[in-house]
This record gives structure tokens, sequence and C-alpha cells, in this order.
């Protein structure tokens, strides 16, 4: 008995100082409690800091005039030691930021490799438009500085990689009308050579491919061929100017707007290949007997395996269940494999 009251009075006691660090992290950091609770449930590592060791480093940030903003947009700060801060501090006004939130998220870089980026900074900030590599990118792409600086803080070979090369290859992207936060999320693009990239993206507009990626550049050959055969088949199957909303609607006899929607509640149907979906829409509606309004009820059943699929209406029918729901066939196996037994036990 005096084990569990101790447990209960832990748990009220660490529940007590939860709320009071919330209470006074939302008054520092001027926001409400909710957006605490998600700063601090960002890493584990945060619930095991101390709280007074938090909150002297959410008033040493503060007092540095790092706004509040920019902390619960960059919650990892509280992880780090006073001196820690202090010292990144300088090397970040070191690179003369026009703005401090601009290069905060830099300060989750060690202190040394801060360092190294203050050199570099120094070295080509004369011939850099902008001054600085964030601020170039940040010019060229249309994305605010702070979010450069947060993609560039967990890719720092983008520092290092020789600026002509990086500024030719962000030129190639650009002309294959890439889109920023695309590259942003494939920085790995920038370490290959421009004119390799302009071959396969001229490759990949040659083939009317509808979305150019940066990852076209990194694949292997075989990778690269399949992705065009696909892109060739599905123009194959929608025409030059036609969409997957519209095939469906096409095929299914729903207006677009209808269709659209119900794609909108299932996205992943519109990641799935044009072939696979006119080869399903073929087998369901020509073959297995279903109406296009089967369909429209479970439409998720476009984002199955059509090998599957076959094997299970196979499969009912052979114990002669006619399913009136597509939904049957969506189960997960083991929920298939209960309505099957079940269906065969009560039939027997």
């Amino acid at each position: 008995m005096k084990w569990c009251s101790f447990i209960r009075n832990f748990v009220v006691d660490s529940h007590k100082q939860q709320q009071v660090l919330l209470t006074k992290l939302s008054s520092l950091l001027q926001c409400n409690k909710n957006d605490v609770e998600k700063l601090l449930a960002t890493s584990r590592k945060m619930k095991l800091k101390e709280q007074n060791r938090i909150m002297d480093s959410a008033q040493f940030l503060l007092e540095q005039k790092i706004s509040p903003e920019s902390v619960l947009e960059n919650p990892w700060l509280l992880l780090q030691t006073e001196d820690s801060l202090r010292e990144k501090l300088i090397s970040i006004h070191d690179m003369n930021p026009w703005e401090l939130p601009d290069f905060v998220p830099l300060m989750r870089i060690t202190q040394f490799g801060l360092q190294k980026l203050v050199r570099k900074y120094r070295s080509e900030r004369k011939f850099i438009p902008g001054g600085h590599r964030v601020y170039f990118l940040s010019s060229r792409l249309g994305v605010q500085p702070k979010i450069i600086s947060k993609h560039l803080s967990t890719r720092q070979f983008m520092f290092n990689i020789p600026f002509k090369s990086l500024s030719s290859v962000l030129s190639v992207m650009m002309k294959y009308n890439i889109a920023p936060m695309d590259i942003l999320r494939d920085l790995w693009v920038f370490r290959y050579n421009p004119e390799a990239l302009e071959l396969r993206l001229g490759r990949a507009k040659e083939a009317s491919v509808e979305k150019s990626m940066p990852w076209m550049a990194r694949c292997t050959v075989p990778v690269f061929e399949k992705h065009l055969q696909i892109s060739e088949d599905t123009r194959a199957v929608l025409g030059e100017n036609r969409t997957t909303v519209e095939y469906l609607s096409e095929r299914l006899g729903y207006d677009v707007d209808t269709m659209r929607e119900i794609t909108s509640r299932r996205p992943a149907i519109l990641r799935v290949r044009m072939t696979k979906i006119k080869e399903f829409l073929d087998f369901l509606l020509l073959e297995a007997g279903f109406t296009p309004r089967d369909l429209v009820r479970v439409p998720q059943i476009l984002t199955h395996s059509i090998e599957t699929t076959r094997m299970r209406l196979k499969e009912l029918k052979q114990h002669g269940c006619v399913p009136t729901s597509l939904s049957i066939v969506c189960l997960s196996q083991r929920n298939y494999q209960k309505f099957l037994h079940r269906w065969i036990n009560k039939n027997d």
C-alpha cells in the first residue's frame, strides 16, 4: 500500500510540475499551452531535461532577441546549454544576417561546424549575390531565408559545393520548373553534374513527363527508363489533355465535380498508375460484373492489388458468396479470413 501511495503521489507531483512548466513557458513565449505541449513533445530528450534548464534556455534566447516564434519553430534550441547558445550566436552574428531569425535554424549545427561556415562566408561573400548562400537560394527559389536555413542545417555539404556548380544545378532545375520545395527536400541532387542533370531532365521533358523531380537525376538508368515508360503508358490511356479525375468521370459516368470530391477523400487514388486504374476498371466493370455505383461507394478498391482482388472474388464465388459491396474485398488479410470462415461455417 505504501508503494502504491508513493507511485500515486509521484504521478500527481509530476503532473503538477508539468502544468507549472506549461504555464511559465506559455507566458514567456506568448503562446497558448497547446503550443507549448507540442513543443515539449517534439523530443524525448525534452521530457527528460530539467524544467529549470528549459526555462533558463528560453529566457536566454529571448534576451538575445530571438523571437518566441523562432523558439517555437526550433524547439531543439531549448535542449542546448546557455554557454553553447552564446557561442553559436557569436558565429551567427559573424555571418551578418539581415534579420536574426533568418539564420536561427543554423544553430542546429555544432559550434565547430558554424565556425567553418563563418570562414566560408568570409571567403565568398563578395561574389555571391546576397552575400550568403542562404540569401542566394532564398532569392532564386522565392522561399523565406529561415526555411532555406532549416533545410541547409541538415545538409551541410551545401556550403562546401563550389558555388559555380551549385548555381548551375539550380539553374537547370529552375529551367525545368521543378518546384522550390521539391528542390529543398532533395538537396542531394546538388552533388550531381549539371550536364548530367540537364540530360536527364531534358529526356523527361521530351517524354512529356508531367512533373520533373530532382530524384530523376539520382536514380539508376533502369528506374529512370521505367518512369519514362510509365509516363508514356499514362498518356496512352488519358490522351494529351485529360486528367485522372476526368478519366474516372468518363468511365464511371459521374460528373467531374463529383469525381473530384470522391478522389479528394481518397487522394491515394490519384497516385495509382493509370495503366493499373484502367486494368482494374476493365476487370471490375466488364468481367466481375460490378457497377460504377459499386466502385464509387468503395473507391479505395483502386489502390488495392488487382491480383488479390481477383483471387478473393474467385474464392468467395467458390463458397457461394456474392459480395454486395467491394468493401469485403478491401478488408485486411486477417479480417478477410475471419469473414470467410464465418461465411463457410454459416453455410455448411
